[in-house]
């Protein structure tokens, strides 16, 4: 089969300041410094491009999020998660936070998730490759997991969907790395993506603000620890459930039997 061409973030998982739209306040960067030849979507292309060459990938994330109490106060949590990927058909996520501890493994036949909080995990059977099986996973099920686009057969598609405003803000730092950076703005989520400016344009940080929520809380994600073609058995992505874990059943939305 052909790869996946990969995008990134969430996950669930993916708008700083463009300057204000009234009154005096910060020019918008990219009338000021942002080369306007160089589109937003050419620069997912190539991401996509370099991860879909690759055999298997792996990766670590660091994520802070914020949510907004029933008083109005915004509180920020922080997680984080380890991901690898052997195409077309294995994948596992070990991810934990301050409110949640999860781990998640695909064998090319179904989806094992494990709540470590709670020792209860559920089986799905989903056919491959990885990117239609996460899709079946959402809409069929409305599971989600952290950076989820970075699976998906189509980064532009998968991150131009639902925007009305996309642009090229410049090459920037993140940690250390120069990065393209690109905004991606639609009625009720704008995206922040920032891609490496060389020949291994990887993904290093996202930036996700949900507008229509109260306080318009904000997700950040920095990915490190990139490994292209790391050697990842069979065993990497089998389940490890504890021998006391009760199993819970998962319906589809429409109630009926899988």
């Amino acid at each position: 089969m052909t790869k996946s061409c990969i995008a990134i973030v969430a996950v669930t998982l993916v708008l700083a300041a463009c300057g204000q739209d009234q009154g005096q306040g910060a020019a918008d960067p990219q009338s000021v410094s942002a080369d306007t030849t160089i589109s937003p979507t050419s620069v997912l292309q190539d991401m996509a491009r370099v991860l879909a060459s690759t055999e298997a990938y792996s990766l670590h994330i660091e994520k802070m999020f914020d949510e907004v109490l029933r008083d109005g106060a915004k509180v920020q949590y922080s997680g984080a998660a380890d991901v690898s990927v052997r195409w077309p058909d294995r994948l596992h996520v070990d991810y934990g936070d301050d409110l949640s501890a999860k781990e998640v493994w695909y064998d090319g036949e179904q989806f094992t998730i494990l709540d470590h909080l709670h020792n209860v995990y559920a089986q799905i059977p989903v056919a491959p490759p990885i990117g239609n099986a996460l899709i079946t996973l959402e809409n069929d099920y409305n599971v989600f997991l952290p950076l989820s686009g970075l699976l998906r057969p189509d980064p532009s598609k998968e991150y131009g969907e639902g925007t009305h405003v996309q642009r090229y803000l410049g090459v920037h730092d993140v940690d250390g790395w120069a990065c393209h950076h690109l905004l991606f703005r639609g009625d009720q989520i704008d995206w922040q993506l920032w891609i490496e400016a060389d020949d291994q344009p990887l993904l290093r940080k996202v930036v996700v603000t949900y507008k229509e929520v109260e306080g318009a809380p904000q997700h950040v994600i920095l990915l490190t620890d990139w490994q292209l073609d790391p050697s990842l058995t069979d065993a990497r992505f089998v389940p490890d459930l504890p021998d006391d874990a009760v199993r819970a059943e998962v319906l589809p939305r429409n109630g009926d039997t899988p």
